[in-house]
């Protein structure tokens, strides 16, 4: 099968090896040089920001490493996967890629490493096993829906600080709030209304050991974590160690 090498322009400050342990390593594609699929145009960039113009390739064979390029980039629509490897370029090491013409290629709309959550940080709240964000309800105690991930104005939410290290999430299309109904009842569903300094709007941000959070509701005793069973809505239960409560904060 016929490969195609596509070279990176960049230089690394440190050699890196093959057989090396790998962590996330992420580049922004910025075009290509010539303007056909041969050389990539890359600047290495952090692992936690997706705009919604733009998708992650995870590059094929190379754990954590990825690519960040724009949705318009007609490279994106190529039945093609990329494939790292490392390759000494004297007193540098770059990497390249391959392209494999039989392979297939999928755009991640979410980013790779989970980022530091602070004040107006706009994110996407993901569920960690299904892939699926919370999208508002237009009506003030209308039950949250869910949907798979991807790039929509709707799945948009700002961060707004509550005080004590505790958050609202704003939707940018309608400025709606989670909530959940006192005395919560497990199972019940996680509604929104029009957002104001609501202590029922608050949630805490919970380490859940898989790099992400629990989103514990702060008004509810014992408290609620909101949960997807993959149905369209957003539920909750007593919080626990359950990974159905995981999600992340994508930020955009």
């Amino acid at each position: 099968m016929r490969k195609i090498l596509v070279t990176i322009t960049m230089v690394f400050g440190v050699a890196m090896f093959a057989n090396a342990a790998k962590a996330s390593q992420c580049w922004q594609v910025n075009g290509w040089n010539p303007p056909a699929p041969e050389v990539a145009v890359v600047t290495p960039i952090p692992c936690t920001h997706t705009p919604t113009t733009q998708g992650w390739i995870p590059v094929g064979n190379e754990s954590g490493w990825y690519l960040r390029v724009a949705l318009n980039d007609p490279h994106v629509f190529t039945p093609w996967v990329f494939h790292g490897s490392v390759i000494n370029m004297g007193t540098t090491t770059a990497p390249i890629f391959q392209w494999d013409p039989l392979g297939d290629q999928t755009i991640l709309p979410w980013s790779p490493d989970q980022a530091t959550p602070v004040a107006g940080m706009r994110v996407r709240i993901r569920d960690y096993v299904r892939n699926r964000c919370f999208t508002p309800n237009a009506t003030n105690g209308g039950q949250i829906g869910s949907a798979p991930c991807t790039n929509a104005a709707n799945m948009v939410y700002t961060l707004v600080a509550a005080g004590g290290g505790k958050w609202r999430f704003a939707s940018e299309q309608g400025n709606k709030c989670p909530y959940v109904i006192l005395p919560a009842v497990n199972g019940g569903t996680v509604r929104n209304w029009g957002c104001w300094s609501d202590p029922n709007m608050a949630f805490g941000l919970e380490a859940d050991g898989l790099g992400g959070f629990r989103l514990r509701h702060q008004a509810s005793s014992p408290n609620q974590c909101p949960y997807d069973p993959g149905t369209g809505l957003v539920h909750h239960w007593v919080c626990w160690n359950d990974f159905n409560m995981s999600y992340r904060l994508d930020a955009i």
